[in-house]
């Protein structure tokens, strides 16, 4: 840490769907040279998870600081579209509101419909953009119409990288950057994979067919197995190619947003936090999808960048996205709510403290493919996976060892000792616990029936965490 200096401005850069293993600054397989920019010029968290792997139930986290059950009004319709998709509750209060008691300006521009004023979001901003205001119900018709038409897909094609470049500048001009809060959703590496063909070399050798195709395939790679499996796997390096493209699309104008920080003179004052509502499956565990469990879907990148206070510094320590509010506030001096679930990350310390989390707890409240609920608690070392149905009938259990098995590929669930499986059961247990006392006091549940499991050992039991002996 250089010094006690507060940022002029907040920019809160979110990008739909990007993994960890797709910036330049943590992995190989791609060139990001802006983002990598921002990590070279800030503190760079290698192991950030996100703690849910859809849109609507990761961003109550990073800007709730809360759980998704403790944030909407029925947990049970987050996927559903138009009048039946339940809405944020009125009496729950997200960081930006807490700066706009500060004095800060703030501003919210995405284009992503499920995180629309139509679904309650918004009224936490003095300003929030996402041009699918009440106003335009019409639109959501349309769009829940395509949803039924496409059957699982959803069509994410508005809101480009570029116009959200044109609307970063127009608020930066026409606002006070002495305190100002600015947020941008890129949604670009979203299906349905939309980057100008410039960004890759592969697509625009495509003819017309060809390339409706492919747009058939993005189409219809929710959930269907046997749709994967009539894919060649030229089909399936020419979709990661317009992922790549698409994540290279978003790098070219954060670039460009650099540059423009540049120009004002701003750009050393401004605190800028770099991350991603979740990650996307391709096809490492059969599907290519997110809202499940697995890492592709979880690891995120995550960087705090502010070249007047931070020295640049690679963070090892497992954090959660859950953690971005209190950190925030906390760099600004601000109170944290004793309600936030996640922790400051204690960068403002210099990471005298390497560990900051035994845990990161995960869930995928009833999945938007099937009526199905991922729940997970991950370690540095394991992680345990259970997904059951709405009612949290257990319906499959898995158990990975992430450190001789990273890509999460061998399930040892019936291998472990049962002592250390039965330590995240009963962890699992307590979360689940919180979630069935808040949908009684919502009365969306009246009774759950007790679940039974098989062990390790073979044996069929109870489960009952500690906290309900």
């Amino acid at each position: 840490m250089k010094n006690n200096k507060l940022p002029k401005v907040i920019l809160f850069i979110t990008v739909d769907c990007l993994r960890a293993d797709y910036i330049g600054a943590l992995s190989e397989k791609i060139s990001t040279p802006n983002i990598d920019y921002l990590a070279k010029n800030g503190i760079v968290f290698t192991n950030a998870f996100s703690n849910s792997s859809g849109t609507p139930l990761s961003f109550p986290t990073f800007f709730y600081s809360r759980f998704p059950w403790e944030v909407y009004e029925n947990p049970l319709k987050i996927w559903e579209v138009h009048e039946k998709m339940t809405k944020i509750r009125n009496n729950v209060k997200a960081f930006p509101k807490i700066l706009k008691k500060y004095g800060y300006k703030t501003i919210s521009v995405q284009p992503n419909p499920y995180i629309s004023r139509y679904y309650g979001w918004g009224k936490e901003f003095d300003v929030f953009d996402d041009d699918l205001s009440l106003k335009n119900k019409e639109k959501h018709k349309i769009i829940g119409i395509l949803k039924w038409l496409l059957k699982d897909y959803y069509p994410f094609i508005q809101g480009s990288a570029d116009q959200l470049f044109l609307k970063f500048k127009y608020y930066i001009r026409n606002s006070n950057i002495n305190k100002l809060f600015l947020h941008l959703h890129f949604m670009d590496p979203h299906e349905p994979l939309l980057a100008p063909t410039k960004f890759t070399n592969s697509i625009e050798k495509l003819n017309i067919i060809k390339k409706l195709r492919i747009l058939r395939c993005i189409l219809n790679l929710v959930d269907d197995k046997s749709f994967i499996s009539k894919m060649s796997e030229s089909e399936k390096e020419l979709l990661l190619e317009l992922y790549k493209a698409s994540i290279i699309f978003v790098d070219n104008y954060i670039g460009k947003i650099i540059e423009y920080l540049k120009k004002l003179g701003i750009f050393e004052n401004t605190l800028i936090i770099f991350t991603a509502d979740h990650g996307q499956e391709f096809g490492e565990h059969g599907l290519f999808i997110h809202g499940r469990a697995y890492d592709e879907v979880l690891h995120v990148p995550l960087i705090f960048c502010f070249p007047e206070k931070f020295d640049h510094q690679k963070v090892d320590a497992m954090v959660q996205l859950m953690d971005i509010p209190p950190t925030i506030l906390d760099i600004l001096n601000i109170p944290i709510p004793k309600y936030f679930k996640g922790k400051s990350l204690p960068i403002i310390v210099d990471f005298k403290e390497k560990k900051v989390h035994e845990y990161v707890f995960i869930v995928n409240l009833p999945q938007k493919f099937k009526n199905k609920i991922w729940w997970a608690i991950r370690t540095k070392r394991y992680k345990y996976i259970r997904v059951t149905d709405s009612n949290l009938n257990t319906l499959k259990e898995e158990f990975y060892d992430l450190q001789n098995d990273p890509q999460e590929k061998v399930n040892i669930i019936n291998e472990m000792k049962y002592e250390i499986i039965n330590n995240f059961r009963c962890l699992l247990n307590i979360k689940i616990r919180e979630y069935k006392k808040e949908l009684k006091r919502m009365k969306l549940l009246n009774t759950i029936k007790q679940k039974t499991y098989k062990t390790a050992r073979g044996e069929i039991g109870r489960i009952k965490p500690p906290i309900d002996q």
